[in-house]
């Protein structure tokens, strides 16, 4: 009886809650989304590429030891609960608050765009300690 309860609780279920969350690790990130795996993998791989980029091109080092950054890729942020209330227009953000550290994106290319554009700025305030203009804080990245 309980299992015939659960098999139809699950068929009734809205599709979010069935969805399949994976996730990719690799030295520096942590990668969450609906997909298979090796594209996960994949996508671990150019974030710790662009980190070794960044590291090569700039005078901020990547501290070892930090925590490994969250991120979380979806179909859509403006649709995904809880990203509800966000404008269409939006392919990806950054957040660093005392609850944690993440970044969000679109798994489309101009998230990935996006989300490169964020981890810049992580990298940027993560690895150097100091303050800097808006203007250059947008350029860097």
């Amino acid at each position: 009886m309980m299992r015939l309860l659960l098999a139809l609780l699950l068929l009734l279920a809205p599709a979010p809650v069935l969805a399949t969350w994976r996730v990719a690790e690799s030295a520096h990130f942590r990668v969450f989304g609906d997909m298979p795996e090796s594209r996960l993998r994949e996508k671990a791989a150019l974030l710790e590429d662009f980190r070794g980029l960044l590291d090569l091109m700039t005078t901020a080092r990547s501290a070892e030891g930090m925590p490994k950054l969250d991120v979380y890729i979806v179909d859509k942020l403006s649709t995904t609960v809880p990203f509800g209330t966000l404008r269409s227009g939006i392919a990806g953000y950054y957040i660093a608050s005392a609850r944690g550290i993440a970044a969000f994106a679109n798994s489309d290319d101009f998230g990935q765009q996006t989300l490169l554009h964020e981890y810049a700025h992580h990298h940027m305030f993560a690895n150097t300690g100091l303050r800097y203009p808006g203007w250059y804080v947008e350029g860097f990245a």
